[in-house]
């Protein structure tokens, strides 16, 4: 039924004509597999091959498989069948993938290193992050540091990544947003963390939707983006002028910085720049990098 259904969707969307459209299916059933709990862990990532198995076994060939791994990527349980227990994300990342075309990582396990090694680096149509919080990532939440969103594209970009997302757009989960900030813990997002777009409807603005300051730290982070990207193709430096300035304002994030630190250490001040200053210098030392680039 599986294989039916990704056939099906292929041919909807080629009788279409939407062939520019790169479409992607993640299962829901095996949401971060966990590998860190003997056999009962193994079992999840084994109907994560499977579902790629069936890709495969579709023919289809406009769709991609994105597997949410999560903390999973740490595996303590013997994949490949050796007698021996290699934790970490080469045993993983050995045992599934022949079958995965998107990697999607929470950020505090992410080990690009691995993702993204050797000669066979562009195996994958992508390897993305999702979440993870400080000190890997700066966090979604209303509670945190405003510039903390903003770091998001700047890591993809430094640490070569392709995409990045973040779970829910606006999830109010039936409070009203406006004097119920704290959702249920026991939800997992305490914090409106999920709540970029508020409903004015709540206000009496039937309709209207409310930006959030974090959805305009997303829109800015992609706008810095797109300006490592023009440097680049102006300055036909494979990235080191934009790499200059990227590194200057984030040191270090994913699991490289959470290596630092215990677990319970929240944040560190060296990882990323925190004044707003620096990084409104730095967009424009980008611009003016770009100009200079396209006068050459």
């Amino acid at each position: 039924a599986f294989i039916g259904k990704l056939v099906e969707y292929e041919d909807h969307f080629k009788k279409n004509g939407w062939t520019k459209t790169q479409m992607q299916f993640w299962p829901n059933g095996v949401d971060e597999p966990q590998t860190n709990k003997g056999i009962v862990g193994l079992k999840p990532l084994q109907m994560a091959e499977n579902y790629g198995r069936m890709l495969e076994r579709s023919g289809t060939s406009m769709i991609k498989y994105r597997l949410d791994i999560g903390s999973g990527i740490r595996s303590t349980v013997d994949l490949n069948g050796d007698g021996r227990i290699e934790p970490g994300t080469k045993e993983v990342v050995d045992y599934i993938q022949d079958v995965i075309d998107v990697w999607n990582c929470s950020g505090k396990w992410i080990e690009t290193d691995i993702l993204n090694m050797g000669p066979d680096e562009d195996r994958w149509d992508g390897v993305w992050f999702y979440n993870g919080y400080p000190p890997a990532v700066g966090s979604p939440q209303i509670i945190g540091e405003s510039l903390g969103f903003r770091t998001w594209q700047w890591i993809v970009w430094k640490y070569k990544l392709s995409g990045v997302n973040d779970w829910e757009f606006a999830y109010p989960q039936g409070n009203n947003v406006f004097r119920q900030t704290i959702v249920k813990d026991s939800e997992g997002y305490p914090y409106l963390r999920n709540m970029y777009v508020y409903p004015g409807e709540q206000i009496g603005l039937e309709g209207e939707p409310l930006p959030s300051t974090r959805l305009k730290m997303i829109r800015r982070s992609q706008q810095d983006y797109e300006y490592f990207w023009m440097l680049t193709e102006r300055s036909k430096d494979n990235g080191a002028a934009a790499d200059k300035v990227v590194n200057r304002i984030v040191r270090r994030a994913l699991r490289e910085s959470v290596a630092l630190w215990p677990d319970d250490i929240k944040d560190d001040p060296t990882n990323w720049s925190h004044r707003p200053g620096e990084w409104y210098d730095a967009r424009l030392e980008l611009a003016d990098k770009i100009l200079k680039a396209q006068l050459r």
